[in-house]
Formats: structure tokens, C-alpha cells, sequence
């Protein structure tokens, strides 16, 4: 997995959350290998993904406005956010709901686990998006 493991991680875990299909990291790293989605730097080649998993569609372009990110958790789409840790790293999560109380954003954390996007700041650097079809994304308007 190199350096797309925790990537991989919520690609892995979006299409399980969303009954898409149910793949561990590993399974799904092993699928990736085989289907060369991975280029030389170890990063994902998003159309590489899709041939790989007929099933699955990519949105690249979902905006990082609390309207878009709100409306994908709506819908159940559990954004994939790129973040940055405390370290200044690059890393990715995956966005999973909202607290109720606090408006503060839920997260799975392949390397930490339960966290919230407060404690990164609240900054999302990008946005990525996989889900069973392009329809669902188009149909629900997902990204604004």
C-alpha cells in the first residue's frame, strides 16, 4: 500500500459503510495490486479504480464547503477528506457523521481511530468520493 495505506484504508471502509461491498485494507490492497491502481509513487490512479471495481464510482471534484461535505454525510456517502496531521503529514480520513451537540464532525482515522475534524483544524484539503454509482452521486446532487 505504500504511502496510499490509509487511503486504501477508507476506500476500504466507504464501500463497506455503504453496503457497497465489503472489503478489509488488505483485500482491497490486493485488489489494487493485481489491477495496477497504484503508479510508481505508490498513489492511486482514480480510473484504474473504477476499471478495477466495476461497481464503484469516483467524485473528484466535491467541494470542501460545509454544504457539500454536510449534504454527502445526508446521503450517506461517507467523504474520503485529506487532512493534515499535527506533524504537517498529509493524511487521509473518513468523514462518518456529525455530532448532534457540538456540530463537530465524526471521522474514522486509519491510524487513530474515532476522532473529530476539530482536531485537525477543520481544514480539508480535498475531497474524494466513492460510492456503488454515478447516478447515486448525480441523482442526490451529492456535490454541490
Amino acid at each position: 500500500m505504500g504511502s496510499s495505506g490509509c487511503l486504501t484504508s477508507c476506500i476500504a471502509a466507504s464501500l463497506t459503510a455503504q453496503g457497497i461491498h465489503s472489503f478489509s485494507p488488505g483485500e482491497l490492497n490486493q485488489v489494487f495490486n493485481e489491477n495496477n491502481v497504484y503508479n510508481g509513487q505508490g498513489s492511486i490512479v482514480w480510473k484504474e479504480l473504477e476499471q478495477a471495481l466495476p461497481y464503484a464510482r469516483v467524485r473528484l471534484d466535491c467541494g470542501t464547503a460545509s454544504e457539500s461535505i454536510d449534504r454527502l454525510l445526508e446521503e450517506k456517502m461517507y467523504p474520503i477528506v485529506k487532512v493534515r496531521r499535527k506533524s504537517g503529514a498529509v493524511h487521509w480520513i473518513m468523514l462518518t457523521g456529525t455530532e448532534k451537540d457540538t456540530h463537530d464532525i465524526t471521522a474514522m482515522d486509519p491510524i487513530d481511530g474515532f476522532v473529530h475534524m476539530s482536531d485537525y483544524d477543520n481544514r480539508i484539503y480535498g475531497v474524494r468520493v466513492v460510492t456503488g454509482s454515478v447516478e447515486t452521486l448525480e441523482t442526490n446532487g451529492a456535490c454541490l
